[in-house]
């Protein structure tokens, strides 16, 4: 009775505790488009010179 008792509260605590690591840890979307439009941005940056260049050139 001892044991079944014992092992009912290990997988229980168990279960809590798992449960509760894998709630903490939600994923979630928020910034990647703001990442997405950073690294556009730095590299849009490097490239301005030389389309304002050819631009120039064409019209």
């Amino acid at each position: 009775m001892r044991y079944k008792l014992t092992l009912g509260l290990l997988i229980t605590v168990g279960t809590v505790i798992f449960v509760d690591s894998a709630m903490a840890e939600q994923l979630t979307s928020n910034g990647i488009m703001d990442d997405v439009l950073n690294r556009f941005h730095n590299a849009a940056s490097t490239w301005e010179v030389v389309v304002i260049a050819a631009a120039s050139r064409l019209f």
